[in-house]
């Protein structure tokens, strides 16, 4: 258990540190360009947003992130989809002509599906760090402080 636990810990935590690809720029523009004209704001699914990605669809969660093969954003834009018809329904053979943005798509998605890049390593002392920046709506403190004990 404890080998597990190292194991996944030596995977998964530095994904969670170091995500490289951003994104806003490089994984929503794609949406923009193939997805959002069927998928922005009707069909129980829209792209048009991280926050409306990580909402999920009609299917449930279409991210799961650290696990491309088990997300259905992945699968539906690969050969052979599981069900439905592959994506971009209106371009199916897209990402067989363009495999660097399947791949980035696969990419993000196995380092944690993060909106934001994380460009370095912070403390994992007493700070807690979201996976994700707080928006100004959230004013919730991610950190936490041990109480004090008086005589």
């Amino acid at each position: 258990m404890t080998k597990l636990f190292l194991f996944c810990a030596g995977v998964i935590l530095p994904s969670l540190l170091t995500a490289q690809i951003d994104y806003n720029s490089q994984i929503q523009s794609i949406f923009n360009s193939l997805c959002i004209s069927c998928h922005g704001s009707s069909g129980g699914l829209s792209l048009t947003s991280y926050d409306n990605l990580m909402a999920g669809g009609n299917h449930g969660d279409l991210v799961v992130p650290f696990d491309a093969d088990n997300s259905i954003l992945a699968q539906k834009i690969q050969s052979n989809p599981p069900f439905g018809s592959r994506m971009p329904k209106n371009n199916q053979s897209y990402f067989d002509n363009n495999p660097d943005e399947l791949q980035l798509i696969i990419d993000w998605i196995n380092e944690g599906a993060s909106e934001f890049v994380r460009s370095e390593a912070r403390g994992l002392g007493n700070e807690c760090s979201p996976l994700r920046a707080p928006g100004p709506e959230q004013t919730k403190s991610y950190h936490t402080t041990s109480p004090t004990i008086s005589d």
